[in-house]
């Protein structure tokens, strides 16, 4: 939720830090705002099964970051 407009980036990274995908790179509005992730990389291929974390970046500066574990089922 965003108190007022700013320019926002929601990104997944990996446990080495790399960056996987990058659900949202946009200028957004004051209010509540989601994304949702399919668990694919920046070349739509899935990912594999681990811990992921993802970040969200306000007008340059690290807001919030959460740890998402994948878990695969097998099914493309």
């Amino acid at each position: 939720e965003l108190p007022a407009r700013a320019h926002a980036r929601l990104e997944v990274r990996d446990l080495a830090g790399r960056r996987v995908g990058t659900l949202m790179e946009e200028d957004l509005g004051p209010g509540r705002h989601e994304a949702e992730w399919g668990a694919r990389d920046e070349r739509g291929e899935k990912v594999a099964s681990g811990v992921y974390f993802c970040r969200l970046v306000v007008d340059g500066r690290s807001i919030a970051a959460r740890r998402l574990v994948m878990l695969s089922n097998g099914s493309p």
